[in-house]
């Protein structure tokens, strides 16, 4: 048996240390754990835990910063924004932009989506396209027409640069934005149906195209070097 105040018992049955008074017991005592000496652990698992959600949200926050682009065949979007690969396109000259790429709603055309496919003759878009990014068709030089989409509100800078081979396209009146260079280099680009006036269409692109470029309104026609006729 011992004593709590380690004094030795006399006997093996005794209860009571004989000096003390203090019960006996078997084994040593456990030494009894101050409350402030749990408090040290716990604010360490408090940090811990903290600090691990807020990893937790910003690798999470990421994730939605960088999302991925889907892809389908010669075609890949990111957010409505259609990229084309040329090395992976096996059809003919004649190319359709689908409506949607991997379930997604194509509504823009990447800067520099078709430039330099030389092989194309001619683009059909679909009608959910807002947007033509810059230079997304320069240096088509075989393209020889193009009806752009009555949603269209936005063509880039140098969108059709260096068509050579371009003799005439569309553009609806939806369209706000035309930018500058857009159709340079256009040699052969003879007619431009544009379904506003003449006055939306100068306040639009006012540049000099070639000699020969009519640009036909819904109010008139004139030469885009400034020159009104017929």
């Amino acid at each position: 048996m011992n004593c709590p105040n380690c004094h030795a018992s006399v006997a093996g049955t005794d209860r009571f240390c004989r000096f003390c008074g203090m019960p006996l017991y078997l084994q040593n005592p456990q030494p009894v754990q101050k409350k402030g000496s749990l408090r040290v652990p716990a604010l360490i698992l408090l940090v811990m835990s903290i600090a691990g959600i807020i990893l937790f949200f910003a690798t999470s926050q990421s994730h939605v910063l960088a999302p991925v682009r889907s892809s389908s065949g010669c075609f890949s979007i990111q957010g409505g924004v259609l990229y084309f690969d040329e090395s992976r396109y096996t059809g003919s000259e004649e190319l359709t932009v689908p409506r949607e790429v991997a379930g997604e709603t194509v509504t823009a055309l990447s800067d520099s989506c078709f430039s330099g496919c030389t092989g194309l003759t001619t683009v059909y878009l679909p009608d959910t396209l807002i947007s033509i990014g810059e230079s997304a068709f320069s240096g088509c030089t075989s393209m020889r027409g193009i009806v752009i989409p009555d949603n269209v509100t936005t063509i880039g800078e140098n969108a059709f640069y260096g068509c050579t081979q371009l003799e005439a396209i569309r553009i609806p009146d939806s369209v706000r934005s035309i930018g500058d260079n857009a159709f340079d280099h256009c040699s052969y680009l003879t007619y431009i149906f544009f379904e506003g006036t003449c006055d939306q269409w100068t306040s639009l692109y006012d540049e000099f195209i070639n000699l020969y470029t009519g640009v036909f309104c819904v109010d008139g026609e004139f030469y885009q070097n400034g020159d009104v006729y017929g």
